[in-house]
């Protein structure tokens, strides 16, 4: 993974950096021992793009432009001809992201809030 201010200055910004790290981070969950999840490697990408887009929405990370993302160009042409073959995938390959983003976010500690909220004095 390159360091965060390769990406700040490109044209993605530091929205780039984070989805490039959650991509790698749902490749990291594809094993079968980890998440039961294996296909072709366009497929794989297909998953780790939706999933990143997943961990991307939960950190509240801000949107990095469709423009910008090479690695979706690239297989663009591949992940429309396999959904035309297998009407299915996109169901399977959403739903598998998002057992990756839950497996991911399985390893984050609760934070208990560190201030009361006002409205909790009232009651």
């Amino acid at each position: 993974m390159c360091r965060k201010h390769h990406f700040q200055h490109g044209p993605g910004g530091a929205s780039s950096f984070y989805h490039a790290l959650f991509h790698e981070l749902a490749h990291w969950t594809e094993p079968r021992a980890r998440c039961g999840w294996w296909d072709t490697p366009e497929v794989n990408e297909l998953r780790a793009e939706i999933a990143a887009d997943f961990l991307a929405t939960e950190f509240a990370v801000p949107d990095y432009p469709y423009r910008c993302r090479r690695n979706v160009h690239k297989h663009l042409e591949i992940w429309i001809n396999e959904m035309r073959r297998r009407p299915r995938l996109i169901s399977k390959v959403a739903a598998s992201a998002a057992k990756a983003v839950d497996y991911i976010l399985g390893y984050t500690l609760k934070v208990e809030p560190r201030h009361e909220a006002i409205w909790d004095e009232a009651v």
